[in-house]
């Protein structure tokens, strides 16, 4: 039977193991288990007790590592694929930091392009240069145009290449989280659901918005609905996210992705582009958090 903790899909022994551990979270709060842990980390009542929430956002995120790299063992484990990241965004950030670089290497050749046209422009306007002085710097702009055009044509290839990767592996990781997934079903809920338990609407929502990060027993769920005709708007939102199979979060990179795209362009980019992409970037972020089913969903 698999189990969730720290909002990642685990098997029993796992589950177990972590359930008996316990953390000192700061002075006067005693040794807590891993589930009080989680509670209080994003607890509205705890707010007034920023260092003990920090403490506990902490040690979620460490096991969340620790899950990770349990499960990157090659110990003959199926069906948990090992991502590069435990959730979307990271592959947004990636983005970002490929949009730093390139940004900054395309700044850079515009700006040596822009010195020579600026001192062929000097030299052209200057009456009293000679015509061996204006030859000289004609061919050396030539050459310096040349050079930039090389090397915005190079930045665009490396920056595509760098993009699809980033691409390929959030593909992988949609991949891995939407498809159906026979390790990621509980065996305790599908005894109920094979008895044909008569849930009612308010137990039925209450059961789906458990598994708002298990797509797999999402769509068991729906097909159960379906065939029990249990209706719920609440419940049907978490279905047809499942169904997308991450054609939202797909839409939403490669939105961010032509943005970032627009770094490299051979005749500079606007002033106000910068804090654009910035702004782009938070926002997918936020559009991400805010999906109803999603690897970190709690």
């Amino acid at each position: 039977m698999n189990r969730i903790m720290a909002g990642i899909v685990v098997d029993s022994e796992l589950y177990e193991e972590l359930a008996m551990r316990r953390y000192n979270i700061g002075p006067g709060w005693g040794e807590v288990p891993l589930k009080t842990v989680e509670m209080y980390a994003v607890s509205k009542d705890l707010e007034k007790y920023p260092d003990v929430q920090e403490k506990c956002r902490g040690v979620i995120a460490q096991v969340k590592e620790e899950i990770k790299k349990y499960y990157s063992a090659k110990d003959g484990r199926e069906g948990y694929g090992v991502m590069k990241y435990l959730d979307f965004i990271g592959y947004v950030k990636d983005v970002q930091k490929i949009q730093a670089d390139m940004g900054s290497k395309a700044e850079s050749a515009r700006n040596a392009v822009e010195e020579s046209r600026a001192k062929w422009k000097e030299v052209s306007n200057d009456k009293n240069a000679s015509e061996v002085t204006r030859a000289s710097w004609r061919a050396a702009n030539l050459q310096a145009e040349e050079n930039f055009k090389k090397a915005i044509s190079e930045l665009h290839a490396k920056m595509k290449e760098e993009l699809d990767k980033v691409q390929e592996q959030l593909l992988e990781h949609l991949n891995d989280f939407y498809s159906p997934n026979g390790s990621r079903i509980d065996d305790s809920i599908m005894k109920l659901l094979n008895a044909d338990f008569p849930f009612n609407e308010v137990e039925f929502d209450r059961l789906t918005s458990g598994y708002t990060n298990n797509p797999t027993m999402l769509r068991v769920l729906s097909h159960y609905a379906e065939t029990h005709s249990l209706r719920s708007e609440v419940s049907n939102v978490f279905f047809y996210y499942a169904e997308l199979r991450g054609k939202e979060e797909m839409k939403l990179f490669k939105s961010l992705r032509g943005f970032a795209e627009m770094a490299i362009r051979d005749k500079g980019v606007v002033p106000s582009y910068q804090p654009a992409f910035e702004n782009a970037v938070e926002k997918t972020i936020a559009s991400l958090q805010e999906l109803p089913v999603r690897p970190d969903a709690e």
